[in-house]
């Protein structure tokens, strides 16, 4: 990694203390189990910056993979339909709870004709929507 990247991850990790120790522990879970199946090498950048401050990924295939899988491993995903609730309560720790509960509300019913856009396009939305800095 080159030290501009090392530099920005280590801003990022000094702001990543909102994460719970739980949440953190479930996000690295999330990254070894969703790089591999979306075909993302583990330590590219985005999924350094999806560790430790999150980040808006690409709206490429292999991004759209990841995202889905992170949300179906929060079981935030199940046949097709945003579960509101347990994305809420996955995040609330040390979030504003209003502001959370107002972006996923907004973005729950997003279309996509696959999983994989469905979950992609709820992800995105909320990025957009969530109106705080996680």
């Amino acid at each position: 990694m080159n030290y501009i990247a090392c530099v920005i991850l280590l801003g990022l990790i000094i702001l990543s203390q909102e994460f719970s120790p739980e949440q953190h522990k479930t996000i690295d879970d999330i990254i070894g189990k969703c790089a591999a199946e979306s075909d993302m090498p583990i330590d590219s950048d985005l999924i350094l910056l999806y560790k430790y401050n999150g980040t808006l990924f690409p709206d490429d295939e292999n991004s759209k993979k990841f995202v889905t899988c992170g949300l179906v491993f929060i079981d935030a995903l199940k046949d097709d339909k945003i579960q509101r609730q347990q994305y809420i309560d996955f995040f609330s720790e040390n979030n504003d709870v209003q502001a959370l509960t107002e972006a996923t509300e907004k973005c729950a019913d997003v279309d996509g004709d696959t999983t994989i856009e469905i979950g992609y396009n709820f992800f995105k939305c909320f990025w957009n929507e969530k109106g705080f800095e996680f």
